[in-house]
């Protein structure tokens, strides 16, 4: 299943699946709100965005913060849904979710703490509905070390 995997053409012409390119215009969208603060800017990671992508997928089966695999180390979340909106950009989903993360205070605390050092950023379309997670870190995913052992195998991609 990885990105880009197993996508089908919607009525709307988006395809299901992740959505890479709202994920980089949320992360550009999101660092220009940092540096106004005068935070520093986050930085994807590969190992933060394996698990981004883990979430984002189990948000269209189950849309709680309640993860589906016992894994911990998500680090700190934000997770969005965006119902049946007619979005048709990146930048329009991006700006959407980022003024929704804004308007809750535990979301915008999260997103604009200054010690974030990485993250990950999935976004994944689905019925008609946008899932968004940010998943963010102030120390590296690195040490989670190689995959679980107790991570089911639909999410072995993650990791290969």
């Amino acid at each position: 299943m990885g990105r880009g995997g197993g996508a089908s053409t919607t009525a709307t012409g988006l395809k299901e699946g992740y959505q890479p390119e709202m994920a980089e215009e949320f992360v550009k969208l999101w660092n220009e709100e940092r540096r106004a603060l005068g935070l520093r800017e986050v930085k994807i990671t590969e190992w933060a965005q394996k698990y981004a992508d883990i979430r984002a997928e189990q948000l269209t089966r189950n849309f709680s913060h309640k993860v589906l695999d016992g894994l911990s180390d998500y680090g700190e979340e934000c997770i969005a849904r965006m119902g049946r909106y007619d979005i048709r950009t990146a930048e329009e989903a991006s700006k959407r979710a980022i003024n929704g993360f804004k308007n809750s205070e535990g979301h915008w605390s999260i997103l604009t703490d200054h010690d974030i050092i990485e993250c990950g950023v999935s976004v994944y379309y689905k019925d008609g509905e946008w899932y968004v997670t940010v998943n963010t870190y102030s120390w590296p995913v690195e040490v989670a070390g190689p995959r679980p052992s107790n991570l089911p195998e639909a999410f072995s991609h993650a990791f290969e």
